[in-house]
Protein backbone atom coordinates (compact mmCIF):
# COMPACT_ATOMS: atom_id res chain seq x y z
CA UNK A 1 0.00 0.00 0.00
CA UNK A 2 1.11 3.60 -0.63
CA UNK A 3 3.74 5.05 2.28
CA UNK A 4 4.51 1.33 3.27
CA UNK A 5 8.07 0.65 3.94
CA UNK A 6 9.83 -1.74 2.08
CA UNK A 7 13.25 -3.22 4.33
CA UNK A 8 15.82 -4.88 1.98
CA UNK A 9 18.62 -7.33 3.33
CA UNK A 10 20.47 -4.93 4.91
CA UNK A 11 17.67 -3.17 7.24
CA UNK A 12 20.29 -0.17 8.27
CA UNK A 13 21.02 0.74 4.59
CA UNK A 14 18.48 -0.68 2.00
CA UNK A 15 15.10 1.04 2.23
CA UNK A 16 12.06 1.77 -0.10
CA UNK A 17 9.03 3.43 0.31
CA UNK A 18 6.11 2.15 -1.62
CA UNK A 19 5.33 5.34 -3.21
CA UNK A 20 1.91 3.92 -5.03
CA UNK A 21 -0.11 1.02 -5.81
CA UNK A 22 -2.76 0.51 -8.49
CA UNK A 23 -5.34 -2.81 -7.90
CA UNK A 24 -3.74 -5.36 -9.75
CA UNK A 25 -1.82 -3.20 -12.29
CA UNK A 26 1.65 -1.97 -10.68
CA UNK A 27 3.87 -1.19 -7.38
CA UNK A 28 6.50 1.84 -7.43
CA UNK A 29 8.73 1.94 -4.97
CA UNK A 30 11.54 4.41 -4.63
CA UNK A 31 14.42 5.74 -2.35
CA UNK A 32 16.21 9.00 -2.50
CA UNK A 33 17.47 8.58 -5.95
CA UNK A 34 16.11 5.21 -7.51
CA UNK A 35 13.04 4.06 -8.19
CA UNK A 36 11.67 0.09 -9.04
CA UNK A 37 8.76 -0.51 -10.74
CA UNK A 38 6.95 -4.27 -11.07
CA UNK A 39 3.77 -3.53 -13.94
CA UNK A 40 1.16 -5.81 -14.92
CA UNK A 41 0.32 -5.58 -18.58
CA UNK A 42 -2.73 -7.91 -19.66
CA UNK A 43 -2.22 -9.70 -22.71
CA UNK A 44 -5.62 -11.43 -23.17
CA UNK A 45 -8.29 -12.96 -21.11
CA UNK A 46 -5.64 -15.83 -19.76
CA UNK A 47 -1.73 -14.12 -19.54
CA UNK A 48 -0.60 -11.23 -18.27
CA UNK A 49 3.13 -9.91 -18.87
CA UNK A 50 5.07 -9.01 -15.81
CA UNK A 51 7.43 -6.12 -16.32
CA UNK A 52 10.20 -4.87 -14.08
CA UNK A 53 12.06 -1.42 -14.25
CA UNK A 54 14.70 0.65 -12.34
CA UNK A 55 15.53 3.55 -12.45
CA UNK A 56 18.82 5.71 -10.74
CA UNK A 57 19.61 9.12 -10.73
CA UNK A 58 22.65 8.59 -9.89
CA UNK A 59 25.80 11.37 -10.65
CA UNK A 60 27.71 9.42 -13.55
CA UNK A 61 31.06 9.37 -12.46
CA UNK A 62 34.08 6.91 -12.82
CA UNK A 63 33.03 5.48 -9.70
CA UNK A 64 29.28 4.57 -10.32
CA UNK A 65 30.01 3.87 -14.08
CA UNK A 66 32.42 1.02 -12.44
CA UNK A 67 29.84 -0.21 -10.17
CA UNK A 68 27.01 -0.90 -12.26
CA UNK A 69 29.60 -2.76 -14.90
CA UNK A 70 30.40 -4.87 -11.93
CA UNK A 71 26.87 -5.37 -11.04
CA UNK A 72 24.76 -5.17 -13.46
CA UNK A 73 25.10 -8.86 -14.82
CA UNK A 74 24.33 -10.23 -11.04
CA UNK A 75 21.28 -7.85 -11.26
CA UNK A 76 19.86 -9.26 -14.13
CA UNK A 77 20.72 -12.64 -13.33
CA UNK A 78 18.66 -11.98 -10.07
CA UNK A 79 16.15 -10.40 -11.29
CA UNK A 80 15.59 -12.62 -14.06
CA UNK A 81 14.86 -15.41 -11.80
CA UNK A 82 12.66 -13.55 -9.58
CA UNK A 83 10.31 -13.18 -12.62
CA UNK A 84 10.79 -16.58 -13.92
CA UNK A 85 9.73 -17.49 -9.86
CA UNK A 86 6.70 -15.59 -10.05
CA UNK A 87 5.60 -16.78 -13.34
CA UNK A 88 6.42 -20.91 -11.92
CA UNK A 89 3.91 -19.94 -9.27
CA UNK A 90 1.02 -17.99 -11.17
CA UNK A 91 1.08 -20.88 -13.22
CA UNK A 92 0.56 -23.53 -10.71
CA UNK A 93 -2.23 -21.96 -9.16
CA UNK A 94 -3.49 -22.39 -12.64
CA UNK A 95 -7.52 -21.66 -13.08
CA UNK A 96 -8.05 -20.42 -9.42
CA UNK A 97 -6.02 -17.43 -9.83
CA UNK A 98 -8.10 -14.10 -10.74
CA UNK A 99 -7.11 -10.48 -11.73
CA UNK A 100 -9.72 -8.08 -11.19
Amino acid sequence: MPGDELLGTAPSTTRAITITAGPNRFMLCGGERDTWCLGLYPLDERRTRVVSRWRAGWRRTPATMFWLLISEPGSFIMERKMLLGIERRVERMGSTFTVR
